[in-house]
């Protein structure tokens, strides 16, 4: 799910993630919005100021791909443009995309031990510059630690509260918003910095029991 001032945007995993869902106040489909491009598995959905979606296209259930990407759709001409990322470290699974207001893309993989990894263009490229020739290389820039909750919900129980599955950050880029099965977890970001953020101590917010929710 991603805001724009255009409007509200959804799109489906592995499977459904062909189009994209121009949602109303109601969460009412508007319109579909064809991805136009290949892809493996979407897993999240961001915005940049400018109105463009980027598709998270890192989904990776196996650990066997050898690159991920990023696939920047225009909502109002339908142009996609695809760009592929490199992990440092060998293939990780993620379904969480967060960008900075700056443009910095932030990845963070999804792991059901609760140990989850940080990632962003090496360089601190934007998503504005990435490559579309050579894949643009990750880094490794933090690791968060989850622990188990009580909170009900999901598909897996108990691993399942430890499970990154989704992440947003608000309009002005000072919270930044990741969620697993269960729970949402809010970091203060006041000077924009997500990655700084994303090592500080957040806030739990338990959400309501859903039988597989994942985007936040």
């Amino acid at each position: 799910l991603t805001v724009t001032a255009a409007g509200m945007y959804a799109i489906g995993d592995s499977g459904s993630d062909d189009r994209v869902a121009e949602l109303d106040s109601n969460c009412h489909v508007q319109r579909w919005i064809s991805v136009g491009t290949p892809r493996v598995d979407v897993e999240d959905l961001s915005s940049t100021p400018d109105g463009h979606l980027w598709l998270a296209d890192i989904g990776d259930n196996n650990a066997v791909r050898t690159s991920v990407g990023l696939i920047d759709l225009d909502p109002a001409s339908g142009a996609a443009t695809s760009y592929a990322l490199v992990y440092p470290d060998g293939a990780h699974d993620a379904e969480t995309l967060l960008i900075q207001s700056d443009g910095v893309p932030v990845i963070v993989t999804k792991d059901y031990l609760g140990a989850s990894v940080v990632y962003t263009t090496a360089e601190r490229q934007q998503v504005q510059d990435l490559s579309t020739g050579s894949p643009t290389m990750l880094a490794k820039v933090g690791q968060l630690r989850f622990t188990p909750t009580l909170t009900p919900g999901g598909p897996v129980p108990h691993a399942g509260t430890m499970a990154v599955t989704g992440g947003a950050v608000s309009k002005d880029g000072t919270v930044v918003a990741l969620r697993t099965y269960t729970d949402a977890y809010l970091y203060a970001a006041p000077d924009g910095d997500i990655v700084k953020a994303l090592n500080t101590n957040p806030i739990r917010v338990p959400l309501p029991d859903e039988p597989q929710g994942e985007a936040i």
